[in-house]
């Protein structure tokens, strides 16, 4: 209609060859190119294709994700104060030593994850239990132990009757009897040990240090049945018919010391889908680890899990636990090895303790802690109050930043455009392709 009104002829394919009603997109784009082609023409094809593109880029630069929302919360946290000597106070603080024994089977012979995942030579205190299920991200503030075994084989003295022995400068007895009972010959065997009290001072154990007796035999000794081969150990030579022992054949007894270099540091723990990871940072802190606790719960950790009789293997006093930790064979075989079974290498045996111990310390990590009271159905537990930190994830709209900066500039061009376009088009002059607007022109001019 501008083309027509302009030259006041009707060309067919030339005044309306730019119609929306009979020309596409590529000959709207000839035309623009054209000098016929006016100034209110040119700012409406650029506007329209800005639209087009505003078209695309609009879906793209918002979107609806999921994001984080941290939410402040109060939660509880395992406070671990247990320093007693657990192998040594009757029923009530056997009940922690039980306890460890069953998660450590649960978790090695069940393949059962019992509580809260831990992290890799590193024992970090509970949160509340009914944040295993909690969705989202939980920090919080607390110290954690960190750990690495170090085991080595040392050579053992006898002490006061059959059941005690010095070694690495202590004196150990055993939490169970490894002999056999009434047997008049002890078994080879390994039994778990734990300090013996200062008979002078009374001084309850304080060492983090784990340790675990071996007897046995060697090729020289000619006995006629060689199970546990101690040969390559430092070991003392147990003379048939020893005072205490009633052993019928020669023996010999090694003793492993295994120290867990353990540190107390303070960390932030992130809690994931039920899975513990701390992140160590510089002092002060937290003070919900006491060190004799952290002690103890390596001193005592394994002693019913090493040291007990399984109930079906009482013929041979290595039970299941003890065999996997430190034997080649854990099947204890030893029918078809006349050389006798060898302990692991201490590299192997590191490597075992460090992975045992994030199941044995579960007992302790919840800050579980018996009573006169404690039953099966009311279980006690020591927590202290701490601030945390949850990540909640949240549906929100989304931008990109690169679609919004894309977005923002064809947005502010197609403003200025438009408002160019209609400051300079007068609106009464603006008129539609239709027979109505022909006829009214047609009467002011003459149509070829």
């Amino acid at each position: 209609m501008e083309q027509f009104r302009r030259s006041g002829n009707m060309v067919s394919g030339e005044t309306d060859i730019v119609s929306r009603l009979t020309s596409g997109f590529f000959n709207q784009a000839w035309h623009f190119t054209t000098p016929r082609a006016t100034h209110p023409y040119r700012l409406a094809f650029l506007s329209s294709v800005l639209l087009m593109a505003l078209n695309g880029l609009g879906p793209s630069a918002i979107t609806v994700n999921p994001i984080s929302l941290k939410r402040p919360l109060a939660i509880r946290v395992a406070n671990l104060t247990t320093t007693n000597d657990l192998a040594m106070f009757g029923q009530v603080d056997s009940l922690l030593v039980n306890r460890a024994n069953l998660i450590v089977r649960l978790e090695q012979f069940e393949n059962v994850t019992y509580g809260f995942r831990g992290q890799e030579k590193t024992l970090i205190p509970w949160p509340a239990s009914d944040l295993l299920s909690a969705n989202g991200t939980i920090t919080y503030p607390s110290d954690v132990i960190t750990y690495d075994m170090n085991c080595l084989w040392k050579q053992p003295t006898r002490g006061l009757g059959a059941y005690e022995w010095i070694f690495d400068g202590y004196r150990w007895t055993f939490y169970n009897n490894p002999l056999g009972g009434d047997s008049n010959t002890p078994d080879p065997a390994s039994a778990a040990a734990s300090e013996s009290p200062d008979p002078e001072s009374g001084d309850e154990p304080v060492l983090p240090l784990m340790s675990f007796i071996f007897f046995g035999s060697s090729t020289q000794l000619g006995n006629p049945l060689l199970v546990l081969n101690l040969e390559d150990q430092p070991n003392t030579l147990l003379p048939k018919n020893t005072t205490g022992l009633g052993n019928d054949d020669p023996m010999i007894v090694t003793a492993l010391v295994c120290d867990p270099q353990l540190k107390i540091v303070p960390a932030t723990v992130t809690l994931t889908r039920g899975s513990l990871h701390a992140t160590p940072h510089t002092p002060p802190l937290i003070n919900n680890i006491l060190p004799g606790a952290a002690n103890t719960t390596f001193s005592e950790g394994l002693l019913e899990a090493t040291g007990s009789v399984d109930p079906t293997t009482n013929w041979a006093f290595v039970n299941t636990i003890a065999r996997v930790l430190f034997l080649t064979d854990p099947s204890l075989n030893y029918f078809d090895k006349p050389e006798g079974i060898k302990p692991l290498p201490l590299p192997q045996i590191n490597q075992n303790m460090n992975k045992i111990m994030l199941s044995a310390a579960k007992a302790f990590l919840s800050g579980y802690k018996p009573t006169e009271d404690s039953n099966l159905t009311s279980l006690d537990f020591d927590t202290i109050s701490t601030d945390a930190t949850a990540d909640e994830e949240q549906l929100a709209l989304v931008g990109s930043k690169p679609f919004l900066i894309a977005l923002g500039s064809v947005v502010g061009l197609l403003f200025a455009l438009l408002a160019t376009l209609t400051a300079i088009v007068k609106v009464e002059k603006l008129q539609t392709f239709d027979l109505e607007s022909i006829a009214k022109i047609a009467k002011k001019v003459h149509i070829q």
